[in-house]
């Protein structure tokens, strides 16, 4: 590929984002629906792409003894600050104390900025676990009271009653409040938590699960079964194995371990 047909090409993949914006703006074309986690992620690669498109021009015009180099080594580190801009502006978008609500959660305060993953979040009632993101375009920093908080020999409850409202795949707030109106011990025992005067605590949904397996499967009890909020049947609910990794669903009137979870919204 030739020196000038690499520079077209940056040219060109930055045109399109340009034409892209131009078209939404004149209504000739709907905007994409606001996304937190896809415009993030969706800046980071257009600018990733383009500066790895324009490192290889670098190389290029290095390699023929031209001195663009410094020009578009200066693009470069540009391009590298811009990402960082991103990084820094998404982590400091304001992330709140939620209350509760029959959806799960309504932002309300400051902004703040999380810890390292797998610290413990100061002020925020357990260990930091990660980012998860919902279909509706919502991404949540997830919190576990891993540890003394954790709660031992539970049933899941309400054995051989199908509980409406407690089946979300994603949304572990709102089936932790399904399950506690309709009188899940359990539910009732998390909803009741307080810890560093927070309230918003739920029951993990299978998406908070498989984060948790992922990312902090070794701090979990590995020999021990670990209930989820997720509803799959009148007689059965899905629970986590760290040890393997997976989820199953087990009878709703066994007892196993639960860790409660919140999540904060990424606003």
């Amino acid at each position: 590929m030739s020196l000038l047909h690499e520079i077209q090409i940056v040219q060109r993949n930055a045109g399109e984002a340009a034409v892209i914006r131009n078209l939404e703006r004149q209504g000739l074309i709907a905007p994409a629906a606001p996304n937190p986690t896809t415009t993030l992620v969706g800046q980071i690669l257009v600018m990733a792409t383009l500066l790895e498109q324009a490192l290889r021009v670098v190389k290029n015009v290095e390699a023929e003894g031209g001195d663009e180099g410094e020009l578009l080594q200066a693009l470069i580190d540009q391009g590298e600050a811009a990402i960082a801009t991103v990084l820094t502006q998404h982590a400091m978008q304001p992330i709140t104390s939620p209350t509760t609500s029959t959806k799960g959660t309504t932002m309300t305060v400051a902004t703040i900025t999380p810890p390292a993953p797998l610290t413990t979040w100061q002020g925020q009632g357990g260990t930091y676990i990660g980012i998860k993101a919902t279909p509706d375009g919502k991404a949540f920093h997830v919190v576990a009271a891993i540890g003394t908080r954790e709660l031992e020999d539970q049933q899941w409850g309400e054995y051989g009653k199908r509980i409406t409202g407690a089946d979300s795949y994603h949304d572990g707030r709102a089936n932790t409040e399904a399950m506690a109106a309709a009188g899940s011990a359990l539910a009732q025992k998390i909803l009741a938590l307080d810890i560093d005067g927070h309230t918003d605590w739920a029951l993990p949904s299978q998406a908070d699960g498989h984060l948790l397996a992922a990312n902090a499967k070794h701090l979990m009890q590995q020999d021990e079964y670990y209930w989820l909020s997720t509803q799959f049947s009148a007689d059965n609910a899905w629970y986590q194995y760290f040890n393997y990794g997976y989820q199953d669903t087990g009878l709703k009137d066994c007892e196993f371990r639960a860790v409660p979870v919140r999540c904060i919204q990424i606003v």
